[in-house]
């Protein structure tokens, strides 16, 4: 009944089964029980980290959560942003730059009012020459707009370097940070988020919207995280072709352990550390959900509400906030 090729249960079987022959010759090997060969794994963590360009985990391109969650969180960020003049977006995690796509549209759309300047600055930790490729599309898609637009990059090695002083940042711009599963990565390197987010709060942005994955698949304890992503993983891969993230989650343990998820409880107490006040989302971000999801064919099968109306496995989860 395992097929990676199969029907979504027997997809899940296949992958699960792979992962947990994984964890027990890891574990047989530990204990001097195993000396065959191994089953060889690289986890691509170019898909996991700030700044990565890798969509080996998750190709949320065709999912409706991802676009779904692309458009509410824009419509979260101009909430907080129109009707200034010039604005200031911090990007953790550009990508492909989809989200400053909708941003720009949104901006120039709003009725009886013309933004001045757009400026854009992604932060990351590698592929330079991607980001790059992603800021000329952009520029180029706001000449189609005629919208004033600039656009810088700061990489940085270490997340720990990232400073203030590397952002050009004007008084006179509406400042904005969006994170699309932008933090999670940093979740094993607590002294890096940390750092990022007192970064972060220098800055003074009106506000921080973050989208992350639903799960908590970061439990030490691995029964916990494997009936976790269970549940979560079977909630989800009728659209996935294939989830290294599965063997990370249940075959490797500590520094190894790329995937490190966590629920949006768990967050809610590491922003408050901050001084972090969440911004209750207005209607208009549930409408957008649910209007790009009405346009996949898979979409009724997908449920948007607000934090505390969960009816089933929630998946993605959007929220905005604001520093104190």
């Amino acid at each position: 009944m395992s097929s990676s090729l199969g029907n979504p249960i027997q997809r899940v079987v296949y992958y699960f089964s792979k992962a947990l022959r994984a964890k027990i010759d890891k574990e047989a090997r530990r204990i001097g029980l195993f000396t065959g060969p191994t089953m060889n794994h690289v986890f691509d963590m170019e898909g996991t980290t700030g700044g990565s360009y890798g969509e080996s985990n998750f190709d949320y391109q065709k999912l409706p959560f991802y676009q779904a969650g692309c458009f509410s969180g824009v419509a979260a960020l101009v909430d907080q942003l129109s009707r200034s003049k010039r604005v200031h977006v911090i990007d953790l995690l550009i990508r492909h730059g989809i989200q400053i796509l909708i941003l720009m549209q949104s901006l120039a759309s709003q009725h009886g009012f013309r933004i001045n300047h757009l400026n854009v600055t992604a932060v990351g930790t590698g592929f330079e020459e991607k980001i790059k490729q992603t800021g000329d599309r952009l520029k180029s898609f706001a000449e189609s707009m005629h919208l004033s637009f600039s656009f810088s990059i700061v990489i940085v090695e270490d997340m720990l370097a990232f400073i203030k002083d590397l952002l050009e940042l004007d008084p006179r711009e509406a400042l904005g940070v969006y994170s699309a599963c932008g933090l999670y990565s940093l979740i094993a390197q607590q002294d890096r988020l940390e750092s990022l987010m007192k970064v972060i709060k220098s800055t003074k942005p009106r506000v921080m919207v973050v989208c992350e994955v639903a799960a908590n698949l970061n439990s030490p304890n691995f029964l916990n995280r494997l009936i976790e992503a269970l549940f979560h993983f079977g909630a989800v891969f009728d659209a996935l072709e294939e989830c290294e993230a599965i063997r990370s989650i249940v075959a490797t343990e500590g520094a190894e352990r790329a995937i490190r998820h966590v629920s949006i409880d768990v967050w809610r107490k590491f922003f408050a550390r901050f001084g972090m006040r969440e911004i209750g989302l207005g209607m208009s971000t549930l409408y957008q959900a649910k209007l790009v999801a009405g346009k996949f064919s898979c979409g009724s099968s997908y449920m948007f509400d607000m934090d505390g109306k969960w009816k089933g496995t929630p998946i993605e989860c959007l929220s905005a906030w604001k520093f104190a």
